[in-house]
């Protein structure tokens, strides 16, 4: 079996964690994901207008690698989309808000709060309330057409892969016609399902590990921490980089929160990390469209303090405490909570439990399910 799978970039963020995952299940089970980026096909940025050449390169490409299925994960270039679909069965993975939102995070620029609405004339509306997109600007009419015909082309494929019961509102909220959505459970690096390391005893932490922008909420977990009492406040440790670190920083400085900065972590170094952690927080701003990080943490026996977000809800059960979004002293409580430890101990037995269930080769099963289903017409 052979998997052109077609993504922004090939290293950075979850997405490409998730394909460096499957690509080794799949080679682990003789088949080859071979994977082509903007950097391979030059197709445009999610604001740029389309770019025949990149289809006309994707088509070179493919010819010579001969594949049996293609797989896009967010790629946002309607011409690369649609070159596709002639050359293989073609299944679009909807990993993120980008496809059926100008903002592409769900979230006004202008008071932060999430939005709810179908992509559509509401867009403009909201681009004029809330500065989405460019603004009240011809700029965002542009953007929201491109963003249809993106969509458009998406839908002509042979399938769309979604990855949380929320990803499948948002989906037939936007017109996806439900046969052809498929959800599948995302799959946890199968190191992250080794015994956990017993944790440090020695002070209570808490990690968070994301690319940190605005709407992962690191400035909310900063102000929850520091609002715990000295003599019970727990480390805070931080893995990832991103826009809004430097604030993040300067606030904990300010506010008495000790925190301890790892910067971009390996896979192997966020695991070090969470079996050195009491437990993980995930104090998302936005609708999460999975929270898969949640659930690596869960797999290493360690519970989570979150925000009730888009897909948490889902997955977070037992294995920790989920609060309303926006909340800082619920989120201060969870995390309290969450540090004593009789509550720890049922807590984290509950998540590696839990973790379980997203396993790598179930989740192959189904990728193989979706790329050979009937409606694709492939033989593997």
């Amino acid at each position: 079996m052979k998997i052109l799978a077609l993504s922004e970039r090939a290293q950075g963020g979850g997405l490409e964690c998730y394909l460096q995952t499957v690509a080794e299940g799949f080679r682990a089970r003789g088949s080859e994901m071979r994977l082509l980026t903007r950097a391979d096909l030059g197709f445009a940025d999610e604001h740029d207008a389309p770019r025949p050449e990149a289809g006309a390169r994707l088509r070179e490409l493919a010819s010579s690698f001969g594949p049996d299925a293609i797989a896009i994960h967010n790629v946002l270039d309607a011409e690369v989309i649609a070159a596709a679909g002639p050359l293989a069965p073609t299944v679009y993975h909807f990993h993120d808000h980008r496809l059926f939102c100008p903002n592409g995070d769900r979230v006004f620029p202008r008071g932060r709060k999430r939005c709810g609405e179908k992509m559509g004339a509401a867009c403009l509306i909201h681009s004029a309330l809330h500065g989405c997109a460019y603004g009240p600007r011809s700029e965002t009419n542009v953007l929201l057409q491109r963003r249809r015909a993106t969509a458009a082309a998406a839908l002509a494929t042979g399938a769309i892969v979604v990855y949380s019961e929320f990803m499948e509102r948002e989906a037939l909220a936007n017109g996806v016609p439900q046969p052809l959505l498929h959800r599948l459970r995302p799959p946890i690096p199968p190191a992250f399902l080794r015994e956990p390391r017993e944790r440090d005893r020695t002070r209570t932490s808490v990690f968070f590990g994301a690319r940190i922008e605005p709407v992962k909420g690191l400035q909310h977990l900063v102000r929850a921490i520091a609002a715990i009492p000295h003599e019970r406040r727990p480390l805070l440790t931080i893995a990832g980089d991103g826009p809004d670190l430097a604030a993040s920083l300067a606030l904990a400085d300010r506010l008495g929160c000790e925190v301890r900065a790892l910067g971009t972590l390996d896979r192997d170094g966020v695991i070090a990390a969470l079996d050195a952690c009491t437990i993980a927080a995930m104090p998302s701003l936005w609708n999460e469209p999975f929270g898969l990080s949640g659930v690596e943490a869960f797999a290493r026996a360690r519970p989570v303090a979150a925000y009730v977000s888009g897909g948490i809800p889902e997955w977070i059960g037992e294995g920790g405490i989920a609060v309303p979004c926006g909340d800082i002293r619920a989120l201060r409580s969870a995390i309290e909570t969450l540090l004593e430890e009789a509550r720890w101990q049922t807590c984290s037995r509950s998540a590696r439990e839990i973790a379980q269930t997203y396993s790598l080769e179930p989740h192959l099963d189904e990728l193989i399910g979706v790329y050979g289903g009937s409606s694709l017409n492939v033989e593997f």
